[in-house]
């Protein structure tokens, strides 16, 4: 499942990589929030879909 938004605004790789991390779901998306501690880069998220594991992998 992947989720976007379209956001009218000129912005880095950079800039993004630093404001869109696991630890700020919360700020992004009023739907998904965190159930458990971020641990080697996955985090257990709640949302009205069920429960789910997100995965950040840096390329």
């Amino acid at each position: 499942m992947e989720f976007f938004r379209i956001v009218k605004r000129s912005i880095t790789e950079e800039q993004l990589k630093e404001k869109l991390v696991l630890e700020s779901l919360e700020d992004f998306s009023n739907h998904m929030f965190p159930i458990g501690e971020l641990i080697n880069g996955k985090l257990e998220i709640g949302g009205l879909w069920g429960e789910f594991t997100l995965c950040r992998n840096e390329k």
